[in-house]
């Protein structure tokens, strides 16, 4: 447990400002497909409240590889999720909830580590939750994928891409316009929850994790995670 926990820690410690650079081109649509255009860019998301089971395997430098147990609660409305990190055997590494204010229940170090939790929080939002607002820019990026590109107010920038009937990408881009994370939505039926999810962090130390979902439950409002 020791084991995973330092590792784990190790790819999501830092997060680093992306370099210099621009932002993707993107070639302008047809007025017309605005509406279908905007309507899919925010299909691969939970519309309802869920409770996920995943399997996690964490790569970081090196190619070293840890896995665990991911549970959790999320509703996109409010925004708000709970979520919780375990061994394989079910011990508890890491709980806690996001809503106005984020709270740590529960958190074995080295999982208290704040880097750990910001960036687990965005890797959460990123995959989960659909950009706020109306993006600044839509149109046909590389390989054709239809693009919706949001403005965050950390001045951060969110593109989610239509790669297929069943996939998604988000990247977030840093302040500097270079690529920080890239999440890839896959085998998503488009009534529930996606199957896979691809989260890659091109910060230093770059890290990469896969989840693979085990369980799903549509909540009602006021259920909780046990």
């Amino acid at each position: 447990m020791k084991a995973f926990g330092a590792t784990f820690l190790l790819g999501l410690a830092l997060l680093a400002v992306g370099g210099c650079a621009a932002l993707p081109p993107l070639t302008p649509l047809d007025p017309s497909q605005k509406p279908t255009v905007l309507s899919g860019c925010r299909e691969p998301f939970l519309k309802e409240k869920y409770r996920l089971v995943h399997v996690l395997t964490a790569t970081l430098p090196g190619g070293s590889e840890s896995a665990a147990i991911g549970v959790l609660v999320a509703d996109p409305g409010p925004r708000r999720f709970q979520t919780v990190i375990m061994t394989l055997e079910g011990w508890v590494l890491f709980d806690a909830t996001v809503g106005e204010a984020l709270v740590v229940n529960r958190a074995v170090p080295p999982f208290d580590g704040r880097a750990f939790v910001e960036a687990l929080v965005e890797d959460i939002r990123l995959a989960m939750f659909p950009p706020e607002g109306e993006p600044i820019a839509w149109g046909r990026g590389e390989g054709g994928a239809a693009v919706c590109r949001f403005a965050r107010p950390d001045g951060t920038h969110m593109d989610v891409l239509r790669t297929g009937e069943d996939a998604a990408e988000v990247r977030l881009y840093g302040t500097g316009q270079g690529l920080r994370k890239r999440v890839r939505i896959g085998s998503w039926s488009g009534s529930g929850p996606a199957g896979t999810l691809e989260i890659e962090s091109r910060t230093w130390p770059s890290y990469a994790l896969y989840l693979r979902l085990l369980e799903q439950e549509r909540l009602e409002t006021e259920k909780t995670l046990p």
